[in-house]
């Protein structure tokens, strides 16, 4: 192969590649004649281009579609449907976890399923989400005796920390004193006194 060939074809290869960069989503439609005419090329040129794409690794051809493969894609790519749809079940029982302690007052708001798609992406078990919620919770009710009023927990980010928490080696028999603790208090409990405003 002369160096001048090799040269244009690797030169191509790079401005196909960053011209797909630029197209949203990770993927660019087009067919080699409509290239050609964008790049100012022959079909040629950019049919040998193109299998450069391939062989390097950068893109995956097929049926007209140029997919960037993702170690080559610079930008953050939108969330996979698949990926929320394996998601939903997991996010629906983690929001009940969130919601029924006495101690948050949020509705379940897309930042916080965000986190529990996040969590179910590291693999969190729903199980570990829930401890971390109820630790979160009594610490919260202990602060609460110790100073005599507090603040409602208003999202699931609170918990952000307890979830690595969680995942040491902690007996059963702990997990239920905590949760029995929770119990407790959030049955004797009178909420969350209202704020008074200062008079002068």
């Amino acid at each position: 192969m002369r160096p001048d060939t090799a040269f244009r074809r690797d030169f191509q290869a790079v401005r196909l590649a960053l011209l797909t960069c630029r197209a949203q989503p990770r993927a660019l439609s087009i067919t080699p004649p409509e290239l050609a005419k964008l790049l100012g090329k022959t079909e040629s040129d950019i049919h040998l281009a193109l299998e450069e794409l391939q062989r390097q690794g950068v893109g995956v051809l097929g049926d007209g579609i140029i997919q960037i493969s993702p170690r080559f894609w610079p930008y953050q790519r939108d969330s996979d449907p698949a990926t929320s749809d394996e998601s939903r079940p997991y996010v629906e029982q983690v929001k009940p976890f969130f919601l029924q302690r006495r101690c948050v007052q949020s509705s379940f708001t897309a930042a916080d399923e965000k986190l529990a798609r996040s969590l179910y992406g590291r693999g969190v078990s729903l199980i570990q989400v829930e401890r971390a919620i109820l630790l979160g919770a009594l610490r919260k009710y202990a602060t609460i005796l110790h100073n005599g009023r507090g603040t409602p927990i208003t999202s699931l980010y609170y918990f952000t920390q307890l979830f690595d928490e969680v995942q040491q080696e902690i007996s059963t028999q702990y997990w239920r004193y905590v949760a029995d603790k929770v119990k407790t208090f959030e049955q004797n409990w009178a909420g969350f006194k209202p704020e008074k405003l200062e008079t002068k």
